[in-house]
């Protein structure tokens, strides 16, 4: 609280000279920058998936972002908005202040939840299942995404099975393109390997060849859809998974290779910039764009397109709900449920800024988790949900720990890597995401429960 009250305290000094002196906003950046990083050596013991690392990890590109506009100045792709308005800086500045404020207020939810202490399992997982049930159900379920993927190939390629992967840049054409295609049956994909480690986990004590080779397959299949982090966090979800179910998890063999991987990552964002550019007949404008100044392509694709924290988007928003727009107060904090709830129609807080602020241009336009509170209800709201975010997080992460079971594992470990780690850039509404990836496997996992319960009544619990 005292680190909090500082900062506000320097917030006040220094705003009244930030209008003038463009050398008081990077001061706020190199000082928000300090303070964060104190709050981590503070906290101290995390667990590389506990929810704040990776909370923080998203978080912290919002100040590299913050220091490449200081230095690239405000006309940075389409975040021209501010490139000569005269109060950019002193704009630039109340973002900055808004997004640590906010920082700040989930740390201090964080470590209130972590004053409770629950009893951790000791990473053994029981199973009621047989290992030839468990191979049943996840031949099955794969099955069923492959048959889906070749359906899709065949009515969107002729049969080709590599079509669906070299466009998939054009994902948003193929429902124009022909009279069938869907991707639910990929939902069954998630779930096959699910019961797939369930089984490696349970009988074996380790992930196997196979197993990796049948994950590799159903990632390339993911990835066709053009959702890169919706298929590459999976990756890190069956990671946790196996991090929490008590395999042993080679951290130095990690880190030595994390630096590939980023760079797949990147490789396959910049994949699906060329497919796109194929599937509309202008794949020579690629090393046009990219080739002849790879670092400033890098630096416009990756911070430009809201790929991290958008600051001038941030900026935007504080700018637009303190003068011109009513708060929403608390309206947005619902609208995940408008991917399941049938008839409840509702525009995204990202879709209304690039409504407002940047009509016909492409890409999204996510407005920061802080900057969602904010736009429904200011710094009160950005205080006192921050510190509610921080505290459900850890007390879940901490419950999941406690609970031992393989499918609590699968859904904290889902809602870590696609809500809470992409939290800091997007808003409440991808939420949907993560529920969509574990809801699946719930359901089929409840189902199964059920008739195993009704077929035997006088079985424990386990």
């Amino acid at each position: 609280m005292f680190i909090s009250l500082v900062i506000l305290l320097i917030y006040c000094l220094s705003s009244i000279y930030v209008d003038e002196n463009s050398g008081v906003a990077y001061f706020f950046v190199f000082l928000s920058v300090l303070v964060v990083s104190i709050l981590i050596v503070v906290r101290g013991g995390l667990s590389v998936f506990e929810p704040i690392t990776w909370f923080y990890l998203m978080s912290s590109l919002f100040y590299v972002f913050a220091g490449i506009i200081c230095f690239y100045g405000f006309d940075f792709l389409y975040h021209d908005n501010f490139s000569n308005r005269p109060d950019r800086y002193s704009l630039l500045f109340d973002a900055i202040f808004v997004f640590t404020i906010g920082v700040i207020g989930y740390w201090v939810g964080d470590y209130f939840a972590g004053l409770y202490r629950y009893a951790e399992a000791k990473g053994e997982v029981t199973c009621v299942f047989s290992n030839r049930s468990l191979l049943f159900l996840g031949g099955v379920s794969i099955a069923v995404g492959i048959f889906n993927y070749i359906l899709n190939a065949y009515m969107y390629g002729g049969g080709d099975l590599l079509l669906l992967l070299k466009d998939f840049g054009a994902r948003d054409h193929r429902a124009e393109d022909v009279s069938f295609y869907s991707t639910f049956g990929y939902n069954f994909i998630v779930v096959g390997l699910f019961f797939l480690m369930l089984r490696r986990v349970a009988y074996f004590g380790s992930i196997g060849v196979l197993y990796k080779i049948i994950f590799v397959l159903g990632l390339c299949i993911l990835l066709s859809t053009g959702r890169i982090w919706y298929s590459i966090s999976l990756f890190f979800v069956f990671l946790a998974l196996a991090h929490f179910s008590g395999l042993t998890v080679s951290y130095k063999r990690l880190a030595k290779y994390s630096v590939l991987f980023l760079l797949f990552i990147i490789s396959v964002y910049f994949l699906r910039y060329y497919s796109n550019l194929l599937y509309i007949g202008k794949e020579g404008s690629f090393d046009a764009e990219i080739g002849n100044d790879f670092l400033t392509g890098f630096l416009v694709f990756i911070f430009g397109r809201s790929n991290v924290p958008s600051v001038p988007i941030l900026m935007e928003v504080v700018h637009y709900y303190s003068e011109t727009q009513d708060f929403y107060l608390g309206k947005t904090f619902f609208y995940w449920l408008s991917y399941f709830v049938p008839g409840y129609d509702v525009i995204f807080l990202g879709h209304e800024i690039k409504e407002n602020f940047y009509p016909g241009r492409p890409g999204g336009f996510p407005p920061t988790f802080f900057g969602e509170l904010f736009a429904n209800g200011g710094i009160p709201f950005v205080v006192v949900f921050s510190i509610v975010a921080g505290f459900i997080f850890r007390t879940f992460y901490l419950y999941a720990r406690g609970r031992g079971s393989f499918l609590v594992y699968f859904v904290y470990s889902s809602i870590l890597f696609r809500f809470i780690f992409m939290l800091p850039k997007l808003e409440l509404s991808a939420f949907g995401s993560a529920v969509w990836l574990f809801l699946p496997t719930f359901v089929v996992c409840s189902l199964i429960y059920l008739v195993y319960r009704v077929g035997r009544p006088g079985m424990a619990k386990k």
